[in-house]
């Protein structure tokens, strides 16, 4: 259980981790982000203005005469078009109505359900073990759906059948209509129909120019070959020179070695669900978050003790408990591992501000926003020659700012629609004021000067 509101019972909506699995030597892909489409004869315009909208590029379609879905998934992860969904592909082989777990080659596990034809939201994660078998019993737990099957290794003492994910994924088994598709580029068969006559001629043209196409690609790929070995030649004569090889790691972009803000929050949200608001008697009093540690603080109440506080925690946390204020307080530790970003191309300052800023002022907050200077170069030391001294590091061509947000309205809710481009969070603190909750988000923002 989350450290959130009472009576919420609200989840996160924001996009989760995909991840990729080789079965038969063929990509599939978990982790979409699935969503009913209402316009059964425009559900791929549909389609094309959720992604619009989520940022996501890549899609699977469900399209049978009971359902109309969509998964998306975004390329920053790794996804291309042509891999296959997992779900979708399980669910054309197993059926319209069935929950289950399966061992995957690589060890890990796959869970999936499926109601009435569609994948159940949430219903589409890979992990380890005990992940899923959580994962597997809170799907079954919801008591929402009648499954007529159910699936699952013996491992998960789960009873069911256990069925062998290769071969019910077997190279000849599989279908067009499990492949991923991109919602960037390509026309549906409505709008293929529609312009037919533009698009006999681009076919013409394209036919008429392949040779050219050919010539120009050989001639670009000439092209990069000489820009590498310049760009070699160059880096070779940079390192011979004083400072340029201590100089270069200050060139190195920061946001694209940290978290999504998407990522970040739900990574975050998903371990603090895990936890639970009180321990042996010990009530929860506040948690932070950072990129690889999950951190909360109980606090004793009554006639709670701390060995019924490491015992009853032993089962829930990776790491002993920290026992602090002689006895009265304990510290549990999650570590964690998120996603990286990478990089990307950053809005201009004036932009990216306007951006940022009119996110929060539709909820009325106002962030607290810092410049970070960069690094100044080394003072001398005494007595040095100053003929010998280093020059100066060269100044990125990015500004920073760091950024705090105090709000008494759920990460998961206030990130809804912020532009994520240059903006990173680097750490959630959850406190109690009263019978609230509040919520204070740090990070930084990354715009070009």
């Amino acid at each position: 259980m989350a450290i959130t509101d009472q009576g919420r019972g609200t989840e996160p909506r924001s996009r989760p981790a995909a991840s990729v699995t080789t079965i038969n030597g063929q990509k599939f892909v978990s982790g979409l982000f699935w969503q009913a489409l209402q316009q059964p004869r425009g559900y791929m315009k549909e389609a094309k203005e959720i992604g619009k909208r989520e940022g996501l590029d890549i899609v699977a379609i469900r399209d049978t005469v009971e359902v109309k879905q969509a998964g998306f998934v975004s390329k920053a992860d790794g996804v291309y078009k042509g891999m296959y969904s997992l779900a979708a592909a399980l669910a054309g082989q197993l059926g319209d109505t069935w929950i289950g777990a399966f061992k995957l080659p690589d060890g890990q596990y796959a869970v999936v359900a499926v109601n009435g034809g569609a994948v159940v939201p949430g219903a589409d994660k890979v992990g380890d073990l005990e992940t899923i078998k959580k994962q597997l019993n809170r799907l079954f737990g919801r008591g929402t759906t009648t499954y007529e099957k159910i699936y699952a290794p013996e491992e998960m003492n789960f009873g069911g059948e256990a069925l062998d994910i290769e071969e019910i994924l077997k190279p000849s088994n599989l279908k067009k209509a499990y492949t991923l598709k991109s919602l960037t580029f390509g026309l549906t068969k409505k709008e293929w129909i529609g312009t037919g006559v533009a698009v006999a001629v681009l076919l013409a043209l394209i036919v008429a120019g392949w040779q050219w196409h050919l010539e120009s690609e050989r001639k670009a790929k000439a092209a990069r070959i000489h820009a590498a070995q310049m760009e070699a030649a160059r880096l070779a004569e940079l390192n011979a020179k004083t400072r340029a090889a201590q100089a270069a790691p200050a060139l190195k972009h920061p946001w694209s070695t940290q978290p999504g803000v998407g990522d970040f929050v739900t990574t975050c949200l998903k371990v603090a669900n895990s936890k639970p608001l009180s321990l042996a008697g010990w009530p929860a009093v506040s948690a932070n978050c950072k990129a690889d540690l999950y951190a909360i603080t109980y606090a004793r109440a009554g006639s709670a003790t701390v060995n019924q506080f490491i015992l009853a925690a032993k089962p829930l946390f990776d790491l002993a408990p920290a026992i602090t204020s002689f006895g009265d307080a304990a510290s549990l530790n999650q570590p964690l591992e998120m996603t990286l970003a990478g990089d990307e191309e950053l809005s201009d300052q004036d932009t990216a501000l306007a951006m940022f800023n009119s996110h929060f002022q539709q909820v009325q907050i106002k962030p607290v926003l810092t410049e970070v200077q960069p690094p100044a170069a080394p003072e001398p030391l005494p007595g040095a020659d100053p003929a010998q001294a280093l020059p100066p590091p060269p100044l990125p061509d990015w500004v920073e700012f760091s950024f705090s947000i105090e709000s008494r309205i759920p990460p998961e809710i206030l990130v809804q629609g912020l532009r994520g481009r240059g903006v990173r969070v680097t750490e959630i603190v959850i406190s109690r004021e009263a019978a609230q909750l509040l919520w204070t988000i740090k990070g930084a923002l990354y715009a070009k000067k």
